[in-house]
């Protein structure tokens, strides 16, 4: 089923080049602080009118999927380019560049309402974000005939910690969360979970549930059947 997609279209900050190749999509974080109903046109809002030479093609928030670059097969937007940075990450550096891809920002949320470094503990993405951006990467892959493999992350064209969540980088501690993220673009996919504990008590699995969240944002309890 093709998802709804709200055009908020500009040209600033892109490129023409005429039926490019496009053999990747490269998924970003926003670095703002919610990722609530409007977030996205407002990000959107943000290319167009800052003087920070940056865009993407979509942007994706808990309700919506916005589409800035009015013409994906003929123009690019500014997204993954720039030096390279002293990080793990970055093997896709010179292969993978604006002009051959399709950039994604999801918005992200920041418990302080401040926007803090990369890989502060503060940041999340809701699962709605997350469920939407990897609906419209299913449609992109599909669209652009892009294998999951080519499905990649800003991490791994030039090293920058972005998405800049933890889970989602290596500089983070872990990647569980992108490989999750992976692992749901392929139709049919398993999908394996991590338990770490069965409680009798809700009371206590919601306790603990607060300790592992400090790690693991999109931890959850679920009831299980006897």
């Amino acid at each position: 089923m093709t998802m709804t997609i709200t055009n908020k279209f500009s040209t600033v900050h892109t490129t023409s080049k005429a039926n490019r190749s496009i053999d990747y999509i490269v998924i970003h974080y926003t670095a703002g602080v919610t990722s609530k109903a409007g977030s996205a046109i407002n990000t959107a809002d943000y290319f167009r009118t800052t003087s920070t030479q940056v865009s993407a093609d979509f942007i994706v928030d808990d309700t919506a999927v916005v589409q800035y670059n009015p013409d994906i097969k003929n123009r690019y937007t500014w997204h993954c380019g720039g030096n390279k940075y002293a990080t793990k990450g970055g093997s896709l550096y010179g292969i993978c560049k604006n002009s051959n891809s399709i950039g994604i920002e999801i918005c992200c949320n920041n418990s302080t309402g401040k926007m803090q470094a990369a890989n502060d503990k503060s940041y999340s993405f809701s699962g709605a974000a997350v469920a939407n951006a990897a609906e419209l990467v299913r449609q992109l892959m599909a669209e652009y005939d892009i294998p999951a493999e080519r499905v990649i992350r800003h991490y791994d064209v030039t090293g920058k910690p972005c998405p800049g969540i933890i889970g989602w980088n290596t500089e983070s501690g872990s990647e569980a969360a992108w490989s999750a993220f992976k692992a749901s673009l392929t139709t049919n996919a398993p999908k394996y979970y991590v338990q770490v504990g069965a409680f009798s008590s809700k009371a206590n699995a919601e306790k603990f549930l607060e300790a592992v969240r400090k790690n693991y944002p999109d931890a959850f309890v679920k009831v299980m059947s006897t």
